[in-house]
């Protein structure tokens, strides 16, 4: 790959500027309708004006840019600066120069003097909010069902980036980001239901998933993605199919750990403890929540056994959804977990990788010792 470098703009730059608008503006990138004369207009004007823009070159051409702004002219907002306009070229996207002009523009936001970068992304551009995850950009609100594209609400949400905080890797933790555990809490399991909602909140993709790690009678461990159900005194509920390996493993081995992480939110929760079958009456209520679509992959699914290809599958799916129109009923292999846990840790990321450890573990009578661990 030549040689990048990101520069302000040129007047001679607005052409190709407008191109990469025109082969980039999408439902999926901006709420607003494509322009019909986005390709052929005029780039720079009163509202985008030529010194307020940076582009990325390679090989003399044009292949990116990003516009810089205030969100407000008010002059107590003057020290925040906000992402008004950014793009590349799809035929080079993916090899760094997006993250480049972020880059850029932190420095530029820097020079004029900003403590503070924010930009807005719509909920679901997945590769462009972890770009700005990478780049350094948490969360701060969320505007839920803002837009409507495509007949789908869309969420809104503003990003932000603190400029004096940046880390070896690029990545941004807030000194006082609300993530440290109060010193009030005496016990965990309240805590982390919280941390789920605040997850929630602040727009995480998938804010009860969680990385399930059992280990088998061989001493192997293996890992999943699953989905925590309830939170409550007595633990924390997942569901699967109990002829799974997961839940062979659980059989031989009964005792698992989970590992939830929020990137938006700097977070990570790490339980672990044994695992119980779960009261029937909890897996009959969850099964008959679930969508019949997602009772009919459950029911027809051997999961981790080895089937011959996808169309027996298929096969599998369509016979018991013509089995089952409605509503399938729970297959008596199907069901919830209990995980109770006896070792709760808190992470919270921190400046320059001094991030905040909080661990609770459980005594024999049942209260909890609070301990703070080294990053």
């Amino acid at each position: 790959m030549d040689a990048l470098d990101v520069r302000p703009a040129r007047p001679d730059d607005g052409p190709r500027l407008s191109q990469i608008d025109a082969a980039t503006w999408s439902p999926s990138v901006s709420p607003a309708p494509v322009p019909d004369d986005v390709a052929t207009r005029p780039f720079f004007s009163d509202t985008t004006p030529l010194e307020d823009v940076l582009v990325a070159v390679l090989a003399d051409r044009p292949v990116g840019y990003l516009r810089l702004g205030p969100p407000t002219p008010v002059p107590s907002n003057a020290h925040v600066l906000m992402v008004l306009g950014f793009a590349v070229d799809p035929e080079i996207q993916g090899r760094g120069v997006g993250r480049r002009l972020l880059d850029g523009a932190k420095a530029e936001a820097r020079a004029r003097g900003a403590a503070k970068l924010r930009l807005n992304v719509l909920g679901h551009n997945d590769t462009a909010r972890l770009l700005y995850a990478k780049a350094g950009f948490h969360v701060e609100g969320v505007l839920h069902q803002e837009f409507v594209i495509g007949g789908a609400p869309i969420d809104d949400l503003l990003l932000a980036c603190a400029l004096d905080g940046d880390d070896d890797r690029g990545r941004t933790y807030d000194a006082d980001a609300t993530s440290d555990v109060p010193e009030d809490v005496v016990e965990p399991i309240g805590l982390v239901s919280q941390w789920f909602a605040a997850a929630e909140t602040a727009g995480e993709r998938q804010p009860r998933a969680t990385v399930l790690s059992t280990v088998g009678g061989d001493g192997r461990p293996s890992s999943r993605a699953v989905l925590v159900g309830d939170i409550g005194p007595a633990g924390f509920v997942f569901h699967t199919n109990r002829d799974s390996r997961k839940g062979r493993e659980l059989v031989s081995q009964p005792f698992a750990a989970m590992c939830s992480v929020w990137n938006l939110l700097h977070r990570q929760v790490r339980i672990e403890g044994r695992v119980e079958p779960a009261p029937e009456q909890i897996s009959d209520d969850y099964w008959s929540g679930r969508p019949v679509g997602s009772q009919v992959s459950a029911a027809a699914s051997p999961q981790s056994q080895v089937v011959p290809d996808r169309a027996w599958l298929d096969a599998e799916v369509a016979r018991v959804a013509a089995e089952h129109p409605e509503s399938v009923p729970r297959p008596g292999h199907w069901g919830g977990y209990v995980l109770v846990p006896d070792v709760v840790e808190f992470w919270a990321g921190r400046r320059n990788r001094l991030h905040d450890r909080t661990r609770f573990t459980r005594e024999a009578d049942g209260q909890w010792r609070r301990e703070r661990l080294a990053p």
